[in-house]
């Protein structure tokens, strides 16, 4: 996984199924970040807003 800064209380397992969640990061035009989590093994997914 990369490197997306502090994201001690984001990145973990998955509550479902303990697999490690993958994420993706998209910045709108006006700079927003919206951060993506998604579990590969269940489907779980959610996403953030920073």
């Amino acid at each position: 996984m990369a490197d997306h800064g502090n994201r001690t209380l984001y990145d973990h397992k998955c509550t479902v199924c303990g697999t490690w969640m993958e994420t993706t990061i998209k910045k709108s035009k006006k700079g927003a970040k919206s951060i993506m989590y998604f579990c590969p093994e269940c489907g779980f997914s959610y996403s953030v807003q920073e």
